[in-house]
């Protein structure tokens, strides 16, 4: 059986408006009247430099133009190429204020989810809200000082699930179990799920955590950072 390919690409996103007037021209109308929605000009310009970049990505796949690709949505917003232009090509994104994330594959569906590395002092409300028993359990052995990243790896596997599967957030958190201590593989524990998906940690660039979900046995995880014009 052939094992799954997948690309991940980073980009950093500069907020300044050189770049992003030069990303612009990849963008739909509806893009276009989405950005200009943005009160705040960093806020603006990362989505448009963020989509340029994904439309850019997308377009070196399919040999198109980028502004020529066009998006479609599943019931919960997760995006998808229309028809036939999109060859078989799924994709995910992530982004963090400064990080883009983009996950590519012809032969899965796929889930990426970045988050940057800081310590919250929110964690542990959100443990017990968005965690299931089994996490919790593992996640209170933990020394102090290895729980903001145990929870940021909990966190991205289980955002990445359910944004491979294309359901987002509206399912509850705490119904994916996932391993997250910081010496032990990524995994899922629940077994009807780790059955049909893979997960992998990642290791982004510019301190941050990440997580990577298709469908199937993964082989091959092809790391690409992109230099933004």
């Amino acid at each position: 059986m052939e094992l799954n390919r997948i690309n991940v690409y980073y980009a950093e996103i500069h907020p300044i408006w050189d770049v992003s007037r030069y990303l612009e021209r990849h963008l739909s109308h509806d893009e276009v009247e989405r950005a200009n929605r943005y009160r705040c000009d960093r806020n603006r310009f990362r989505y448009i430099i963020g989509r340029g970049i994904l439309r850019s990505i997308l377009g070196k796949h399919l040999e198109r133009s980028p502004s020529e690709i066009v998006f479609r949505y599943g019931d919960f917003g997760k995006p998808f190429i229309a028809g036939e232009q999109g060859s078989g090509l799924r994709f995910n994104i992530s982004h963090s204020d400064v990080l883009l994330a983009v996950a590519i594959s012809t032969t899965c569906d796929v889930g990426i989810d970045i988050e940057p590395i800081a310590n919250r002092s929110d964690y542990c409300n959100l443990v017990s809200h968005f965690f299931c028993p089994e996490e919790i359990h593992a996640f209170q052995q933990l020394p102090t000082q290895k729980r903001s990243l145990a929870f940021l790896n909990a966190w991205t596997r289980k955002e990445a699930y359910l944004k491979a599967v294309g359901i987002g957030l509206h399912k509850d958190l705490n119904q994916v179990c996932v391993s997250l201590s910081p010496e032990a593989p990524a995994q899922f524990l629940d077994r009807r799920i780790g059955h049909e998906w893979s997960l992998l940690a990642l290791t982004p660039p510019m301190d941050h955590v990440g997580a990577l979900v298709g469908r199937g046995e993964i082989g091959t995880v092809n790391t690409i950072v992109l230099d933004v014009p």
